[in-house]
């Protein structure tokens, strides 16, 4: 019962590469994009960009491929198998935009197994003849607000908090406005979120992609 189970399961995982395979055929290669991109666009916007605008397509895939680098951590000379890496270890680059920097490249273990290099913003804007991360993030939707990381350090963790909200509205400025009007999030201002008992501030923090904490 088990293998058979484990060989339903397997059926199923090429089932759904087939499909997933053949509604980007029509249009797009299968080759050009991984689950990362089709989680973000849908079969007919992403095959309508190709066809209206390869420049943009071309740029949409080179910042899901191509804006890092990756490497084994056990193996710094083995090759990468990159449909294992995009579309079974399910590396997403928009999940990590918020690492990356202006001017440096930034590196983080990915899943114990890679070692990802950011390419930093300038360095894009020279690939893409001067588009930066931004310009190209307008065509995803938003990804979650950042959240409070607790170090135990308050001081740190607060500038380590601006520095992702200062990007998060950056790459997002019309949704970061809207924001305070639209009363979708609670603005907390850190004095307060500091002085704030064990039990407020959990509340606060339980709430993901629901709060802003300020100066």
């Amino acid at each position: 019962m088990k293998h058979y189970n484990c060989f339903l399961l397997l059926l199923l995982i090429l089932f759904f590469q087939t499909k997933t395979a053949s509604i980007f055929a029509q249009n797009v290669e299968f080759s050009d994009v991984n689950r990362a991109i089709v989680k973000y666009f849908e079969s007919k916007k992403l095959n309508a960009i190709a066809s209206e605008n390869p420049e943009i397509f071309e740029a949409i895939k080179f910042y899901f491929k191509e804006s890092f680098e990756v490497e084994m951590i056990d193996c710094e000379s083995c090759q990468i198998d990159f449909d294992e890496f995009f579309n079974f270890d399910l590396y997403d680059m928009y999940e990590h935009e918020s690492k990356r920097l202006s001017e440096e490249v930034y590196s983080f273990d990915y899943k114990e197994k890679y070692r990802v290099t950011l390419l930093s913003e300038s360095e894009i804007a020279a690939s893409l003849e001067g588009k930066a991360p931004r310009e190209l993030l307008t065509f995803i939707p938003s990804r979650p607000l950042p959240e409070w990381e607790s170090t135990g350090n308050e001081d740190k963790d607060y500038e380590t908090y601006k520095t992702k909200l200062r990007k998060w509205s950056l790459d997002f400025p019309e949704k970061y406005k809207e924001l305070f009007t639209s009363g979708e999030v609670k603005i907390v201002s850190i004095d307060n979120f500091l002085a704030a008992d064990a039990s407020r501030q959990n509340s606060i923090l339980n709430n993901s992609g629901g709060y802003i904490i300020k100066d």
